[in-house]
């Protein structure tokens, strides 16, 4: 690159040497036509077109003219050559400018440049490794608060549990005067079981009595529509529906599996009055339908159905109170 001030020298010094090259060349052309223009004058002067008088001679006037015109042509050309060289020398001439000072300043300015570039583009580096490093650790600090919540939130969760199956227990006491288990209700002068679906997975009517039997009782048997209310109204209401046909209800110790239309209880008692069946039911839908359940609908005297012994459902066990 050319210092600013050396750049603004040559460029004027370069102008002025064109301008007055330019003159020359504008000088002389005036001067080929001044010569014209005399020759012309003379030649009418003498009288005649074809002689022209020097001194005592009379010589041609167009060979004359056409050698003067030669010769102007010719120093027209040489000036129009000088002219182009020194402007050609003039165009190159910066380059002379590129001294070795000029060159090895340039280069220790770009030699700086390119070390601040460096120095950057390591401070961004390591910038940027910083904001990353950053980055990863909030991100395991953030993983780490999400485990200590789930914890926290599965802690919680069971002490909930905890909290309610204590209440339950706490209820079932106060309800029962002490008179039945924990998780047992008192209706009169026994003590109720009821398997929920929500802690505990729903059995057949079989495994059903089996769970019964083995916390000291077995199925219920409703033998008085007062009992059969008393037991009604424990259980939470549903919506009836299609579904509950397949999966809802309690389990019963009524069955009619010896004999269809025979309706028997655990205890071997026949059931000796109409029920408390749902309208239509008993059907044996699909002679299929060989035990008992009850369906907590708004209609508690109308809530019995028989469904397969087979499907898995809610139950209610029944024992004597201590």
């Amino acid at each position: 690159m050319i210092p600013a001030h050396l750049a603004d020298h040559h460029s004027t010094t370069w102008e002025a040497k064109v301008s007055f090259y330019h003159t020359i060349l504008l000088l002389q052309i005036d001067l080929h036509s001044l010569i014209v223009v005399e020759l012309m004058a003379v030649c009418v002067c003498s009288g005649s077109t074809r002689l022209v008088r020097v001194g005592s001679r009379s010589f041609p006037v167009y060979p004359l003219v056409i050698v003067c015109l030669v010769l102007l042509n010719v120093i027209l050309l040489l000036t129009a050559v000088v002219l182009g060289v020194n402007c050609g020398s003039m165009t190159d001439s910066p380059q002379s400018y590129l001294t070795p000072q000029v060159l090895t300043t340039e280069a220790e300015q770009l030699q700086i440049v390119m070390s601040e570039t460096a120095q950057d583009h390591g401070q961004a580096q390591q910038d940027f490794v910083k904001e990353h490093r950053s980055h990863q650790q909030l991100k395991l600090q953030l993983e780490s608060n999400k485990t200590y919540n789930d914890e926290l939130q599965k802690q919680l969760e069971l002490l909930l549990a905890e909290r309610a199956a204590l209440q339950s227990n706490t209820s079932d006491i106060v309800e029962s005067c002490g008179l039945c288990m924990p998780g047992w209700f008192l209706s009169n002068t026994s003590c109720y079981f009821h398997g929920k679906k929500q802690s505990i997975v729903g059995k057949n009517w079989t495994a059903s009595r089996e769970d019964c039997i083995s916390r000291g009782g077995d199925l219920a048997v409703i033998d008085t529509a007062e009992e059969h209310m008393l037991v009604f109204e424990h259980f939470p209401k549903v919506k009836w529906g299609t579904y509950l046909w397949e999966v809802g209800g309690v389990w019963i110790g009524l069955t009619d599996h010896q004999r269809e239309g025979t309706w028997i209880w655990i205890n071997n008692m026949t059931l000796n009055y109409t029920g408390f069946w749902m309208g239509g039911e008993p059907n044996n839908y699909r002679s299929a339908e060989h035990c008992a359940a009850i369906m907590a609908t708004d209609k508690g005297l109308q809530s019995w159905f028989d469904a397969s012994c087979e499907t898995q459902r809610e139950w209610l066990c029944e024992k004597k109170r201590s």
